[in-house]
Order: structure tokens, then C-alpha cells, then sequence
């Protein structure tokens, strides 16, 4: 209904809460005037265009936490790259101490 409700505030030229409201009357007054059975699913066929709208930013966030899990594994990765040249440069070092190449 979403999608519905800011096409009516943009072509309107109205707040979205006007709109809002405009549209929740039309679609009761259709649910009063449409026979029940056609009635009864205008809910879910207002509806199913925000549900479409929310699986797209389920699948977005998704996506995005996906790409975050990466950079993770790449820092994590850095990290232990950078524990094992400072574990090398400790190793020279000590080696240099005692004496050992």
C-alpha cells in the first residue's frame, strides 16, 4: 500500500499521511461496495505490492550483511598475516641475539 500511497501524495500533491488516509477510504469503501469474495482479497492485493517492497530490502540487507562478513574475514585475515610477521621479526630478533641466523 505503500507504493500507492506516495503515487497518491505525489500526483495529489498532498502530505503522505493524507494520502494515507485517502486511500485507506477508498479501499473500505470498495470493500463495502465489491461482492465478499473479491472483497476479501483487496487487503491482500493492496498489500502485496509492500511485501514485494520488503522482500527486495530483506534481499538488499542480506546483501549488504554478506559484503560486511567479507570485509570481517578480510580484516581477520590482515590480522593474522600482521601476527605472523611480527612473529618472524621476534624470531630474527631473538635469533639475533643468541647469535642464530
Amino acid at each position: 500500500m505503500n507504493q500507492i500511497v506516495q503515487l497518491v501524495a505525489q500526483k495529489a500533491n498532498i502530505s503522505e499521511d493524507a494520502a494515507r488516509t485517502a486511500v485507506e477510504v477508498v479501499v473500505n469503501l470498495l470493500k463495502t461496495k465489491l461482492p465478499a469474495p473479491i472483497a476479501s482479497q483487496l487487503d491482500s492485493i493492496v498489500g502485496a505490492n509492500d511485501t514485494l517492497n520488503n522482500a527486495g530490502t530483506v534481499v538488499k540487507n542480506a546483501g549488504e550483511v554478506t559484503k560486511s562478513a567479507g570485509d570481517v574475514t578480510k580484516s581477520a585475515g590482515d590480522v593474522v598475516k600482521n601476527a605472523g610477521d611480527v612473529t618472524k621479526s621476534a624470531g630474527d630478533l631473538l635469533g639475533g641475539l643468541l647469535g642464530k641466523k
